[in-house]
């Protein structure tokens, strides 16, 4: 339970797309991905894939994928999140954060309610900063590798999303 409501500020993204190719013909152009622009495996109506950068990036979404046929249609059903290893430093390094910054907002609050901010130091509000600067680092460099993938999975695929969630 406590380890969901962790998880549920790292980001994900799930969604499903519909094409016209047969799975097939989807299975092959994911085997021809993997041989160019990602590193992954391929087995039976699954995968599960990272693009291959040529820079550094923490928050590469590992992609994996189920290849489905619904009402004549292929569907393939794709969840991107962090990499274990990620998700692992991640949860560590916030908890580590949350206990001093809960702990500055408290004290925060305290001389805000008895209007005493004599003696305060700009420095306490530094495990706040890096709290915030790293989980927007976090988010903004996993959606926009996220949002290339997709973007690039659809093309390939000649398919549209029909349903997501991030």
């Amino acid at each position: 339970m406590e380890s969901n409501r962790i998880k549920q500020f790292l980001p994900v993204e799930k969604y499903r797309i519909v094409t016209k190719l047969s799975p097939e013909e989807v299975k092959e152009h994911i085997a021809h991905l993997l041989f160019s622009e990602y590193n992954g495996k391929l087995v039976g109506n699954t995968f599960k894939i990272n693009r291959n950068i040529n820079y550094q990036n923490s928050f590469l979404p590992e992609i994996k994928g189920t290849i489905t046929t619904c009402l004549g249609k292929t569907e393939v059903d794709l969840s991107m999140t962090l990499t274990l290893f990620v998700r692992i430093f991640m949860i560590v390094y916030f908890s580590l954060l949350a206990i001093p910054s809960a702990v500055i907002l408290l004290v925060l609050f305290r001389r805000l309610l008895h209007f005493y901010f004599e003696g305060l130091s700009p420095f306490l509000v530094i495990p706040i900063g890096m709290f915030l600067v790293a989980y927007l680092l976090m988010i903004l460099a996993f959606k926009g590798e996220a949002r290339g993938s997709k973007k690039r999975l659809n093309t390939l695929l000649k398919a549209e999303t029909i349903s997501s969630q991030s």
